[in-house]
């Protein structure tokens, strides 16, 4: 199965590109999901993960699968989730949507914000370790992207010690990236910003391992514009390698993900 894939730590112009991509696919995505929604075939436990040769871990159709199916193995809700600091003044925190002149600011660090009180409290288990790290010098000094992933970081360390292990399972088998000088320099960074990463049994080499695994295995979760607005990690939809020519497409409502077939996969 193949998808194309918008990742957060690509450059500008090649982000830009994929979304393009991703825009001529828009219509008929969002059609077949809606229909899904409503009537139309989901597909589950209809794929098996096989590792194959200069693809590493890959998703393989083990019987036919319809165009339109909504392929529930690998959508739903990530293991975590952050806004690009730019998005933190018109998007909601948690579920990601505009917000209206209504909108709540967290009293703490002034700068997210939420579309009602319900989002504030779902969203506090994460962001109250992040809240008083949003005030770093360190991280305001970072670009969007980097910030994002540091961001993230910080949430997938926490909902690692919180998830339920068949979660965190999925999680630790993120295909690992090549660590970087980059990675190192960040996770470094990362490592000085206060509370944001557990106090205990967490390294720097950890940290700079987390952010190469990132760059080969997280989505940027795109807008009705197909604008990338947040950062997420899929684990199960990081299974889906990248295609310029997928044959099943990613449709975001919020950080929620649906991976649709646009076309007959033969088994």
């Amino acid at each position: 199965l193949f998808c194309a894939r918008n990742l957060l730590s690509r450059p500008r112009a090649a982000r830009r590109r994929d979304a393009a991509r991703a825009a001529a696919m828009a219509g008929t995505a969002d059609a077949m999901a809606d229909a899904a929604t409503d009537v139309g075939p989901l597909a589950q436990n209809i794929t098996t993960v096989e590792t194959r040769p200069g693809r590493g871990r890959c998703a393989i159709a083990s019987s036919a699968i319809p165009a339109g199916t909504v392929l529930s193995q690998f959508s739903g809700e990530p293991f975590a989730h952050t806004l690009l600091p730019s998005q933190f003044r018109r998007r909601c925190g948690c579920c990601l949507q505009t917000l209206s002149s209504q909108a709540m600011r967290c009293s703490r660090c002034k700068q997210v914000r939420y579309c009602s009180q319900a989002c504030q409290v779902a969203d506090w288990p994460e962001h109250k370790h992040e809240c008083p790290a949003l005030a770093s010098p360190i991280l305001q000094a970072l670009g969007d992207a980097e910030a994002a992933n540091v961001l993230l970081l910080g949430r997938c360390t926490w909902a690692r010690q919180l998830s339920v292990p068949d979660v965190v399972a999925a999680f630790d088998a993120l295909c690992p990236g090549e660590v970087t000088e980059a990675d190192r320099v960040l996770a470094n960074e990362a490592m000085k910003i206060p509370g944001l990463l557990p106090p205990k049994e967490y390294h720097p080499r950890c940290a700079a391992r987390t952010l190469a695994a990132f760059r080969c295995n997280n989505f940027g979760i795109l807008d009705d514009l197909h604008a990338v607005v947040a950062a997420g990690c899929y684990p199960n939809a990081a299974l889906l390698n990248h295609s310029c020519v997928p044959n099943c497409v990613l449709v975001f409502r919020g950080s929620r993900l649906s991976v649709t077939a646009v076309q007959h996969i033969a088994a």
